[in-house]
């Protein structure tokens, strides 16, 4: 069996998860407890279900199984009430204990998956993409490709030993996992895991961890902001999902240190980071050049759709990409075509502002996040940033609703920094402002708590059926 090793315990500084901080050394100590019951229950080198959290537990779970090429499909720990949903391809189910509580306390539980694992010994990691664009996949990776996807986000991040890295995102996520987890183990930084939710968990975080890096969502970035507390500067904040802007970018980094967005996929890991030493205008606006291992695939002699406002469709090539997407049932994989990947997304180019041959690339949204409105492409984002950047709005989302005399309809929706903090004409007179007629918003409600998904992204598919609810009842 291939082994894959991470940790050195001789460098590893302290990993903690708010109840308690251990040094390397123990943490390597958990990680073989964790290898020895793999072995002793026949499951090294099989297929495991880890239901994630934010504790050492799962930390030291997920560890035993990268280094052991043991194949893990990552799901978030289900809430007590809630009927587990673990996939059926597993042959058992690793349910680690509950931050504070023993390593001895992990849970193995045993599935009959039905079929045997593949006969090759690469390891496996099956990760679920977020959902926002359909029902979630199983994506299926292989432990080196995730390694060096990794590695290419250290090179870019310019991450260090010397680092303390936040992680209040799920590291159930390509996000959590190939950009912020993997690369702070790779480089034997202290790790702090925080669990998503209420925006003083992070600030308290920040206070008591001080960390140099931090790894947020925009909904994180902006319940900070509305928080209005300050708990020192990191050297780096990387953000990553919905679109941050460039605005808002500026008014965090103000308060909370330099800040870098990053562009990547369940399928793709990491694509394109800024640079942490890049100018701050083009830092807040694009998500910098590619990072080794990609090629974009844009032919610069096409001609761009006038209606796009210079904005493309993104293919690439990418060295270190998934295997393929897995039934859920099965675990049997499709594999994709051997050609371009189409990411899906709309992206501007920014010439490298050192003169480079790598540009720098503005990812616009998905191209089904645009519509056509006057005959002209409206991006759904740039409403978004608007309303974001408009007094008393906490969260912005807008989607396409029905129809209007415009083209496709456009529903906004929003949460409130406080009930009485703006008004519906309020914030639709800031968009008029701001932007083309084409762009305002048919309507706008005001929602008491914006739908999220569990990757931090908003659940645009539970807004577009509440716009359709809302229309209905509305007549």
């Amino acid at each position: 069996m291939t082994t894959y090793p991470l940790l050195n315990p001789d460098r590893q500084a302290p990993v903690g998860d708010g109840v308690e901080e251990i040094s390397g050394a123990e943490l390597a100590l958990r990680v073989a407890q964790v290898k020895d019951r793999l072995a002793a229950g026949g499951l090294t080198g099989r297929r495991i279900c880890i239901a994630m959290d934010a504790g050492l537990g799962a930390m030291a779970v997920l560890i035993a199984a990268l280094e052991t090429g043991t194949r893990a499909a990552l799901i978030p720990r289900p809430a007590r009430a809630e009927t587990p949903d673990w996939p059926a391809f597993c042959d058992a189910v690793a349910i680690p204990p509950e931050p504070g509580q023993p390593i001895g306390d992990l849970t193995l539980l045993p599935q009959d998956a039905g079929t045997d694992p593949a006969p090759d010994d690469r390891g496996r990691i099956w990760l679920r993409s977020s959902g926002t664009t359909g029902t979630p996949k199983w994506v299926l990776h292989d432990t080196p490709s995730l390694y060096a996807n990794a590695a290419a986000a250290v090179a870019r991040l310019g991450l260090t030993g010397q680092d303390r890295v936040l992680i209040p995102v799920p590291v159930n996520h390509m996000f959590g996992f190939g950009a912020a987890f993997l690369p702070a183990l790779q480089v034997g930084a202290a790790i702090r895991l925080a669990a998503r939710g209420n925006p003083l968990v992070i600030f308290q975080a920040q206070r008591s961890f001080q960390p140099t890096a931090m790894f947020l969502v925009p909904s994180q970035c902006r319940s900070i902001m509305a928080l209005g507390r300050k708990a020192g500067r990191a050297r780096l904040i990387v953000v990553a999902g919905d679109r941050l802007a460039a605005a808002e970018a500026a008014a965090f980094e103000a308060d909370h240190g330099p800040l870098v967005n990053l562009y990547g996929s369940t399928e793709m890991g990491v694509i394109s980071a800024g640079r942490p030493d890049g100018p701050a205008a083009l830092r807040h606006l694009t998500a910098g050049p590619l990072v080794d291992n990609v090629r974009l695939a844009i032919e610069p002699q096409a001609d761009p759709d006038p209606a796009a406002e210079g904005a493309l469709p993104m293919r690439m090539r990418h060295g270190a990409g998934f295997l393929g997407y897995c039934d859920p049932a099965t675990g049997a994989l499709t594999v994709p075509a051997p050609d371009l990947w189409p990411t899906g997304d709309l992206v501007r180019l920014h010439p490298a502002p050192d003169g480079g041959d790598a540009p720098w690339i503005e990812v616009m949204g998905r191209a089904d996040h645009a519509v056509n409105r006057d005959g002209l492409l409206v991006h759904l984002g740039q409403i978004e940033g608007v309303l974001a950047r408009a007094p008393g709005v906490a969260l912005s989302a807008v989607v396409a609703a029905g129809q209007s005399r415009r083209g496709v309809g456009l529903a906004a929706f929003v949460t409130l920094t406080r009930p009485d903090a703006t008004t519906p004409d309020d914030l639709l007179t800031a968009c008029r402002a701001e932007l083309p007629a084409r762009a305002v918003p048919d309507v706008l409600h005001v929602l008491a708590e914006m739908p999220m998904l569990a990757s931090g992204k908003v659940d645009r598919r539970r807004l577009a059926a509440l716009a359709a609810e809302k229309a209905s009842a509305q007549g």
